[in-house]
């Protein structure tokens, strides 16, 4: 679950969700017979994609001295 990004290229926080995400996704799916709420999801897949120039990036400019 990293997208398109080398795995090389997420830091630990990143890693360990894109190592286990999958797996907890499924160990909850048996022990509560439901799936994560689909805003885990989202708010995972986001946090993994944190920090890649693909996904777009916010630039900020001083209105003062620019």
């Amino acid at each position: 679950m990293t997208g398109d990004r080398p795995f090389s290229e997420l830091n630990l926080w990143q890693r360990i969700f894109a190592e286990h995400w999958d797996e907890f996704r499924a160990g909850f799916r048996a022990a509560n017979n439901r799936d994560v709420s689909e805003h885990w999801d989202s708010n995972v897949e986001r946090m993994l994609d944190c920090g890649d120039i693909g996904q777009g990036y916010y630039e900020y400019l001083c209105g003062d001295c620019d």
